[in-house]
């Protein structure tokens, strides 16, 4: 059995299923030589699984092509069975599978772990011997196995024992401390020339906002990567990677600029006056305003109700607005407010409230002047 023969022919490319089954089969019978192969062709056909015809044809074939040597035969019960030796050179001369070829490709591997035989007889006269390794140089002693080096003088190994090695220069590392709670943000002038010459292509406000960003970030750090030596140069990294996020907001049209000052509160518009009918209005009226005022609020009460009569009658009552397009304001929004309120202030339900605007003052009377 030779593991070496078995594995050069799933290396090689033989053909078809049937020649590499074959080839295995007479690679595990043979010697690392490829010789002393022998069985009957109906035992290969049974042990392979093929009919008898196909092992011949087989063979044939292999014999054909150089892979296999029909070298003699050797008796048997049945008669006689002949002995082959596969022909190793043969074998690697063929080409490699994919797998192998891409492999001997890279690493260099060109040949099969199959040892080259000499074809001289062996000392027995049985067989073909190997070829022997050759044999392996002796390695130099080293120095620590030698007393003395072979090539160095005493003097010269005794000066590089002297000379002392040279130091290697550390880095010093200046200490990192936070961003300061105060810490204002550089002029653009102050950063790094590369940071400075972005924020000049910057919209205006986007600066204040990146550093504002920056400033929040850092002082809300609280592990070791939060202490820098050099926070100008932190800075500046900070504007280089932000640059084409920057960039791509200028080009959608987002503005960074504060927004305008607002304009001072304009002072709400005076209540208007009261009106006339106001001097007949009593103590439920009086009642009706106290609670009104409280339910809807001094902006509503002032704007709508205060400068209103708020007149009881017999059977209704009747709330007398500045205007026309007041009482329908009131009558549309407030109409259930002010009802409930009259029912309070009068301790009955009122039959109905009735809105009307106040009628306009009648112009004085002019007296005629005879000429």
């Amino acid at each position: 059995m030779s593991n070496h023969l078995i594995t050069e022919c799933y290396k090689r490319k033989l053909g078809s299923v049937t020649r590499l089954a074959m080839m295995a089969y007479l690679a595990d019978k043979a010697a690392d030589c490829g010789g002393g192969i022998y069985a009957s062709k109906q035992t290969m056909a049974d042990e392979l699984d093929l009919t008898k015809k196909t092992v011949i044809t087989t063979i044939q074939g292999l014999i054909a092509d150089g892979l296999l040597v029909a070298v003699g035969t050797k008796p048997c019960a049945n008669g006689h069975t002949v002995e082959y030796a596969i022909s190793v050179d043969a074998l690697a001369a063929l080409p490699l599978v994919g797998c192998w070829a891409r492999k001997a490709r890279f690493t260099g591997v060109k040949s099969s772990p199959v040892k080259r035989p000499d074809r001289l007889p062996s000392v027995g006269g049985r067989g073909v011997a190997a070829t022997p390794k050759p044999l392996l140089n002796p390695l130099p002693l080293s120095s620590a196995d030698a007393d003395d080096p072979p090539h160095e003088e005493k003097g010269e190994q005794d000066s590089k024992k002297e000379r002392p090695k040279p130091k290697r220069k550390t880095r010093e590392r200046k200490p990192g401390h936070r961003l300061p709670a105060d810490w204002q943000a550089p002029a653009p002038d102050d950063l790094p020339p590369v940071a400075a010459r972005l924020v000049a292509q910057w919209p205006d406000g986007a600066y204040e906002a990146v550093c504002e960003a920056f400033k929040l970030h850092w002082l809300s750090e609280t592990r070791s990567i939060g202490c820098k030596s050099d926070w100008r140069a932190a800075l500046g990294k900070w504007v280089n990677n932000d640059h084409p996020r920057v960039m791509h907001a200028k080009m959608r049209g987002v503005s960074f600029a504060p927004p305008p000052a607002a304009r001072p509160a304009v002072a709400s518009a005076l209540p208007p006056a009261p009106v006339r009918a106001k001097v007949r209005e009593d103590a439920r009226s009086a009642a009706v305003h106290a609670a009104l005022e409280k339910e809807l609020g001094p902006t509503t009460y002032s704007s709508w109700i205060k400068g209103a009569a708020i007149l009881f009658g017999e059977e209704a009552v009747t709330v007398v607005c500045v205007s026309k397009f007041a009482a329908g304001w009131v009558e549309n929004n407030l109409a259930i407010q002010i009802g409930a309120a009259v029912a309070a202030a009068s301790g009955s339900v009122v039959g109905r409230v009735v809105f009307q605007a106040e009628a306009p003052a009648a112009a004085p009377r002019q007296e005629a002047v005879d000429g």
